[in-house]
């Protein structure tokens, strides 16, 4: 499914949002676990232009602050030659049920968290964990079921120095008739470190409910300097298949 134009992309998501805004449901499970399998037949830049995509998501609320952790193993089907794994963990500790036994809640803030996160990337070229520290706020923003917004240190041990990241999160359902949908993703925003060129990375998905665990969906990948390699910008719509359990 090749994306012929980032900006065709960006406005069926915009749409398919606008659509949910109309339409939406408030439930929110207090943990997850999924896999994803996902495919594409729109890659460029790489040994071969399709591509299958495995993903193992976990997110789980403790205590005083909750736990995220996802592994993806790209290019399954040629996982020999091209293939990589990737896995992120971003524990977080909130500040308010540590130090005042309660969230901190004020205006659209929920609550505040410290938050850390390890990134490892695996393939035949590069190994290499990257680290972030710093400040999450969940936001109390009209029908979201998740809105995150983590403003963090980023620093990769295969650059000099350290930059900054902004990451938002969300999850935002919606009904169309008897159908349950949601419009859900991230955004990622990173600085330049080192010979790494500034990139933006947001993955929007459109998740339709089929059966109880089971979802249909499409996920937009946009990648501008992908991995911080200038002038490299991944734009392609993907078929997703989610089984929740």
């Amino acid at each position: 499914m090749k994306c012929l134009s980032p900006l065709i992309c960006l406005l069926l998501t915009a749409g398919c949002f606008s659509l949910a805004l109309m339409h939406p449901v408030m439930a929110q499970p207090p943990e997850i676990n999924l896999v994803e399998l996902l495919y594409s037949t729109g890659y460029d830049g790489r040994t071969n232009d399709h591509q299958g995509v495995f993903t193992w998501r976990h997110i789980k609320p403790w205590s005083i602050g909750d736990n995220f952790l996802f592994i993806d193993v790209s290019d399954v089907g040629n996982f020999g030659s091209a293939g990589s794994t990737y896995i992120e963990w971003g524990p977080r500790l909130s500040l308010g049920k540590t130090l005042s036994k309660a969230p901190w809640k004020f205006g659209l803030i929920r609550d505040v968290f410290l938050v850390g996160e390890i990134n490892h990337a695996h393939n035949k070229r590069v190994i290499n964990t990257t680290t972030l520290e710093g400040i999450s706020v969940d936001l109390a923003m009209p029908g979201f079921q998740v809105f995150k917004v983590h403003l963090e240190n980023r620093n990769d041990p295969d650059q000099p120095g350290h930059t900054g990241q902004m990451s938002i999160i969300f999850n935002y359902p919606f009904r169309l008739g008897a159908q349950q949908f949601s419009v859900e993703g991230f955004l990622d925003v990173v600085g330049r470190e080192g010979r790494s060129a500034p990139n933006v990375h947001t993955q929007p998905q459109l998740v339709w409910k089929w059966r109880e665990n089971i979802n249909i969906g499409l996920e937009y990948q946009y990648w501008h300097n992908k991995t911080g390699r200038e002038g490299f910008t991944e734009s392609v719509m993907q078929g997703m298949v989610r089984i929740n359990f």
